[in-house]
């Protein structure tokens, strides 16, 4: 499970935007602030649909969520929760818990994992 990810990209979503763009394979370590962009829009805001959402918290859940969990996943804790954000968030915490308990190398990411749930609960509830 171990993955080389900077500014949040993964090295195989670098890998897979280069070849979209018939760019020679480089490091994720030498994305650039443009490219960065480009793969948060497209495979992430897009693909998850929020162009069509106009709730700013609920996009920011959403979002964030996608970059962490991939869009799949994201879209599976939406369908469970049935929209319902806290809900949602739960969904992810729980995810989380188990992830932890598969990959126990995961374990070092569990505080940033849950600050980051908690952070949007906050948000949520303004």
């Amino acid at each position: 499970m171990d993955q080389l990810t900077w500014g949040g990209v993964t090295q195989s979503t670098y890998n897979d935007y280069c070849r979209r763009h018939k760019l020679p394979h480089k490091d994720v370590k030498n994305l650039s602030k443009e490219e960065t962009i480009q793969i948060y829009y497209n495979d992430y805001w897009l693909k998850s649909g929020l162009d069509k959402e106009n709730d700013p918290i609920k996009s920011l859940i959403i979002f964030d969520t996608a970059v962490l969990h991939g869009v799949g996943r994201t879209k599976e804790f939406l369908n469970k929760s049935n929209g319902n954000l806290n809900k949602f968030l739960e969904l992810r915490r729980e995810y989380n818990k188990n992830t932890i308990e598969k990959h126990l190398d995961q374990k070092e990411f569990e505080k940033g994992w849950y600050n980051r749930i908690d952070r949007l609960e906050k948000i949520l509830k303004r």
